[in-house]
């Protein structure tokens, strides 16, 4: 038990280190509002095996709820435009995985780590502390030379947060840890020019997101503190005392509409 909250990022490094130093070859980090299909271990574990250069491995994430949905099928990134897209399809997914399988990414929930990777490029980045290390992690891994694949032939079921429908339920940390830290990937990941082109895109779409939920001052001021700590490059746990400038937290949080207009991107 850790007698601090490390975050998504300080467990699973702890986790990882821990096993690996005790001679395990992989490591799957398993969110605990996930449900697994009863081959999904060995049938990445299998995927992996046949692959020396598989790094990272992924089932298929289908929503809970609706396990016709897929939440997540494999994504693909690209450091120069710079984008990272999901795919909501086994078959875009597995389109991509055949025709840019040096640009993967995956998504967390359910994800096995190879040992030689956790060897040649270390654990999780711990300024993330939750949500979009996991794209940063892949990202390492492709540029180390491995692979990361999705396993389309089995799944897991996970639950998704209603952040455009019922946008009031969830909770403000996460607002602020999705915000801030797509910000802070593309800074890591993408400097100069190529980050203030992927922050305008970020702080347009997180715009969008406060016009959805007008009276839940408490989500959107942490979508405005993201915007503001990723923008420095401030990482770590969300310290609510740390807020956006009140000029700006006024204009982006009454004004997002007027703000997009102006930014030619409503």
């Amino acid at each position: 038990m850790n007698a601090v909250n490390l975050g998504f990022t300080g467990g699973c490094n702890r986790a990882m280190w821990q096993a690996f130093a005790e001679g395990a070859e992989y490591v799957w980090l398993f969110n605990n509002d996930a449900e697994a299909e009863p081959d999904a271990l060995a049938t990445l574990v299998a995927c992996c095996e046949a692959n020396a250069t598989i790094g990272l491995a992924s089932p298929v994430v289908r929503e809970a709820e609706d396990p016709l949905r897929i939440q997540f099928a494999g994504g693909v990134f690209d450091l120069t435009l710079p984008v990272y897209r999901p795919a909501y399809t086994i078959a875009r997914g597995a389109e991509w995985q055949s025709t840019l399988p040096e640009r993967i990414a995956l998504h967390g929930t359910a994800l096995l780590v190879r040992r030689r990777l956790y060897e040649t490029i270390g654990g999780l980045d711990d300024d993330f502390f939750a949500y979009w290390e996991d794209i940063d992690y892949s990202i390492r891994s492709a540029e180390a030379g491995f692979r990361n694949v999705t396993a389309f032939d089995t799944a897991i079921y996970h639950g998704s947060k209603p952040t455009e429908l019922a946008p009031e339920i969830v909770r403000p940390h996460y607002y602020y840890y999705v915000t801030r830290n797509e910000l802070l990937m593309w800074r890591k990941r993408t400097p100069g020019a190529r980050f203030r082109k992927a922050a305008l895109w970020v702080l347009a779409r997180q715009l969008r997101q406060i016009m959805r939920m007008p009276g839940y001052r408490a989500g959107v001021e942490a979508v405005l503190a993201g915007l503001w700590d990723g923008w420095r490059g401030v990482g770590g746990s969300w310290q609510p005392v740390r807020r956006m400038p009140l000029p700006l937290r006024w204009l982006l949080g009454r004004h997002p509409r007027l703000l997009l207009s102006l930014l030619g991107m409503h």
